[in-house]
């Protein structure tokens, strides 16, 4: 910290997010995310892993290390781990559902973190409103998550790509 003339963690904070955190940046990341979708869509890489259960703990190690794309904001977490797993060989469905398994723990870790953060000091009116939220979050998850799924196994991925070119484009016209 001291040798690069920051004193403390809120000074590398303010770094991180005057370089890393800027519209530009992450219109930036928007795109190339999508170029690297389009590419692994055009280069139609061979399929080894068809089912989740072929799934080696190799590859999913391989996979959530493209996970660390997402560090770069902008470029999301599921988007780097579906292009790590076509990368690696996975179906598209099996890309989609390892991804969608690898939130769950990132999920749960944040939500448990801004719970403790917060003391767990709710009203009955709060904790209530809490589990509505968590209940109807969960079902609206699924039938999100359930379409999707049912849309990739005809469907490959350049729509999100065109998608993410035609938001970074807009950030970039706008900033």
């Amino acid at each position: 910290q001291k040798m690069f003339g920051m004193n403390s963690k809120k000074e590398q904070k303010l770094q991180k997010n005057k370089y890393l955190f800027k519209p530009t940046s992450v219109a930036i990341a928007l795109i190339v995310g999508a170029v690297l979708i389009l590419l692994v869509e055009r280069l139609q890489l061979p399929v080894r892993v068809h089912r989740i259960e072929e799934l080696s703990y190799g590859d999913a190690a391989k996979v959530g290390i493209f996970q660390c794309l997402a560090l770069w904001p902008g470029m999301s977490r599921s988007a780097s781990t579906i292009i790590g797993g076509l990368t690696l060989g996975l179906s598209r469905v099996v890309a989609a559902e390892f991804s969608f398994y690898l939130s769950i723990p990132i999920l749960l870790g944040a939500g448990a973190l801004k719970l403790l953060k917060g003391g767990l000091v709710f009203t009955n009116q709060e904790w209530v409103s809490l589990l509505v939220g968590i209940v109807v979050s969960f079902i609206v998850a699924y039938l999100v998550i359930t379409a999707f799924m049912n849309y990739i196994k005809k469907h490959n991925f350049s729509i999100f790509a065109y998608y993410r070119i035609i938001l970074g484009i807009l950030v970039l016209i706008l900033v």
